[in-house]
């Protein structure tokens, strides 16, 4: 059973990584950016430009890094639930065995006073 719930966390895990993208989404300041970037190129002010590209580029790897810790962050956070789920269908399960045995040696015990 502990090895059905591993496989089940793991399947699930990779199923999240298939589903959310690595590339974030971009940023109302990233399209500025760009847009900037495109309006200083055609007028010819590259020092500008350049200046504008490295900021954007900053601005990017700083969301992509963002996006990816998020992206763990959720895997871990599903991964932990299925867990904590596991953890009470076990002691679930074993409570309804203890029960059953208790149950059990209580009829055996009337049989045997009998």
């Amino acid at each position: 059973m502990e090895a059905k719930y591993q496989q089940d966390i793991l399947k699930m895990a990779e199923e999240i990584r298939e589903n959310v993208p690595l590339r974030p989404r971009s940023t109302p300041q990233m399209l500025n950016y760009r847009k900037i970037l495109e309006h200083l190129a055609k007028q010819g002010e590259f020092a500008e430009a350049h200046r504008i590209k490295k900021l954007l580029e900053e601005l990017e790897a700083r969301e992509r890094d963002l996006a990816v810790a998020a992206r763990e962050n959720k895997i871990n956070s599903f991964a932990n639930q299925m867990s904590q789920r596991h953890s009470a269908e076990m002691a679930a399960l074993q409570k309804r065995i203890d029960t059953g045995r208790a149950e059990l040696l209580k009829a055996k015990k009337l049989e045997a006073e009998k």
